[in-house]
This record gives structure tokens, sequence and C-alpha cells, in this order.
């Protein structure tokens, strides 16, 4: 299992596992909808969006993968937890708030303890925090390709 880490500033909040609201024909990676004290978020899973990101910068699909996988989706999939069983990790992205499922959350971790001297989360980066090998993401750099393909489709 991979460790990732976002910057404090670019998280709203972490949620517990909740029921989603589907999408008829969504991308595979759009997992659903959650109300969030009247605000609707939309959730995302974060093993199929960093599959897309691997695929846009390498040009190589992901494998599909488990009994879930639907090929008529137009996303590559993986399998899905259907918004259950994991938590939902609100990010901030121009303002407005994404969710992103994770596995677990293993806490929040002052950088000035990564131990490789650069206090910044930068996309990609792989960090030392905790005695855990960790990967750096930024909301913008993970969120941007997605947002913007929803807003074309608008």
């Amino acid at each position: 299992m991979q460790t990732y880490a976002w910057s404090v500033s670019e998280v709203r909040e972490v949620l517990r596992p909740q029921p989603l609201t589907t999408i008829p024909r969504a991308p595979a990676l759009v997992l659903g909808l959650m109300n969030v004290r009247g605000l609707v978020v939309t959730v995302l899973d974060l093993p199929t969006l960093l599959a897309r990101e691997t695929e846009h910068h390498t040009g190589a699909p992901p494998a599909v993968q488990g009994d879930d996988a639907d090929p008529s989706r137009d996303a590559p999939t993986v399998p899905r937890r259907a918004g259950l069983g994991a938590s939902v990790v609100l990010l901030e992205h121009r303002g407005r708030a994404v969710g992103v499922t994770v596995d677990a959350v293993l806490g929040v971790v002052p950088l000035d303890e990564t131990r490789d001297g650069d206090p910044t989360v930068r996309h990609g980066a792989r960090l030392r925090i905790a005695d855990r090998d960790v990967i750096g993401l930024e909301a913008d750099r993970l969120l941007a390709p997605v947002m913007l393909m929803a807003e074309e489709e608008r």
C-alpha cells in the first residue's frame, strides 16, 4: 500500500465514510456526490485518479482490475468502494471542495519532521515522514485536468 501526503493548506477536512449518490454515465473516477452540511461535493476515487495521471504522463493505460471493472466506462478503473469503508478527504481546488477517497488518514505531521530538508509537499516528490515513504500530492496538479474536463462537458 502506498502512502500519500497533501499540504494541510489544501485540505478542508476529512470525513467519515457515508453513502454516495451515484451519477449515471459518470466516468469511473467519479464515485458520486455527497452532501456536506448543505454543500454538494463530487467524490473522486484516488486510485483511478492516479491511474489517469499515470496514463496521461506515460501514454500507457493502467490495467483494469477486479470484477467491478466495466470496460464501457471511459476511464481506467480499479476496484471500487462505492464510498463505503473509505474516508473522504475534502480538498480545496480553486475555491471549490472536491472529495477524494482514501483508505485511511494516518495523521497530520509537521513538515519539519520529514528529514529531507524540503518543507514543501511537491507533486510526485518522495518524502520520508514518520518513518514512512510518502509521495507528495498537490491538489491543483492532481485535480486540474479532471475539473477542466468536467467544465468542458457542461
